[in-house]
């Protein structure tokens, strides 16, 4: 009888690793979130009150405006993906210049991230009724998910109650500024701002996060950072 080689098959992959969903590190994560929250929020309104005090209303929008347009206008120019979050709010400046130049006032400057947290809560309802929660896009911007989660029933379902969760959340920033800019001075108003937005998204991400990791649990997935 002849001996015929017989090649040795790939060892099966564990079962521990086919129930695992691994996402980047959690320092990548954190990275790649500040990055997007810094050229989308925290840069354009540095510029805004720098070139306020410096020149004035009118010079400060265009500033402002011009920093977000740039910023997507690199990354086309480099075939980069152009997070949703930096669309987001490069349209939410757009808006809030044209009616603040066309009304020449601060005040109204000011008043529209209020209306605009309240605008953002309503594109969160409304990306439920063609069926692609927004939260689902939004979630790649900070930590690409693997495409296959999008199958299973239960995160599917998840992402639709994420986005009445972030609905809310938008809403109550919203009204809780306007309240600010209503009741307080400009002074007050900048420094107790942050404290209550910021304060918002963050009690909002931690929830987000564990919610999430429970609903991996319940499809019987494991959720592991890193390498």
């Amino acid at each position: 009888m002849s001996n015929v080689p017989v090649s040795a098959a790939a060892p099966a992959e564990p079962a521990s690793h086919r129930h695992t969903v691994r996402l980047p590190a959690p320092r990548e994560c954190v990275r790649r979130a500040v990055s997007h929250i810094v050229e989308a929020a925290v840069v354009p309104a540095v510029t805004f009150y720098a070139v306020l005090e410096l020149v004035g209303l009118r010079w400060a929008l265009l500033a402002a405006l011009l920093w977000s347009y740039s910023v997507i206008a690199v990354r086309l120019a480099r075939r980069q993906r152009v997070p949703g979050v930096i669309v987001l709010t490069a349209g939410l400046f757009t808006a809030r210049t044209v009616i603040a130049l066309a009304a020449n006032s601060s005040f109204v400057y000011f008043l529209q991230p209020s209306l605009g947290n309240l605008c953002v809560g309503v594109l969160f309802l409304a990306s439920l009724v063609p069926g692609k929660p927004l939260t689902r896009r939004l979630a790649d911007d900070f930590c690409a998910l693997p495409a296959s989660l999008d199958g299973l029933p239960r995160v599917a379902q998840f992402f639709k109650r994420l986005t009445l969760l972030w609905a809310f959340v938008c809403a109550a920033n919203g009204a809780g500024t306007l309240l600010l800019l209503l009741h307080e001075s400009v002074g007050g108003f900048l420094a107790l701002r942050p404290v209550i937005s910021y304060g918002l998204v963050a009690a909002g991400t931690v929830l987000s996060y564990y919610w999430f990791r429970s609903t991996l649990r319940g499809e019987g997935l494991r959720l592991v950072f890193g390498h």
